[in-house]
């Protein structure tokens, strides 16, 4: 798995990483390249180092101590729905600012804009295990 995973860095730096006027019989690392940010992930509870492949593939949870990372509901439901059967609802309605908070129109479209969705809920309908739900 090590050698895989050292591999997947290598192809990854030399594909994202652009030339900068190096040889290329220096290969692919050296003390200024860079290594990605993203991956890997650090668990924040018990503090080990997971790939990311290995993190997605476990479904966002800690391979070493089963601690859960928090998933958006999109997700979720990518997680627990059958591969291409969600059909979102569409929503249709706002909640509004009915107490007036100071500055909440300019928070909810800025969330709106970083999340992609509308309402903090999605609805729909979609098979899991073979069988139509709502969702």
């Amino acid at each position: 798995m090590v050698v895989h995973v050292l591999r997947q860095m290598r192809d990854r730096m030399e594909r994202d990483l652009p030339e900068t006027g190096r040889n290329r019989t220096e290969g692919p690392f050296d003390y200024r390249t860079p290594v990605p940010d993203d991956l890997w992930i650090r668990c924040p509870e018990c503090g080990g180092v997971m790939a990311r492949e290995d993190f997605e593939r476990a479904a966002h949870v800690c391979t070493k101590c089963a601690h859960h990372f928090r998933i958006g509901a999109r997700e979720r439901l990518d997680l627990v729905c059958d591969p291409e059967s969600l059909e979102v609802w569409p929503v249709g309605m706002t909640g509004g600012n009915p107490l007036g908070f100071p500055g909440y129109e300019e928070k909810l479209a800025k969330l709106q804009r970083e999340t992609g969705l509308e309402e903090a809920v999605v609805c729909g309908t979609a098979r899991i295990g073979g069988h139509l739900c709502a969702v």
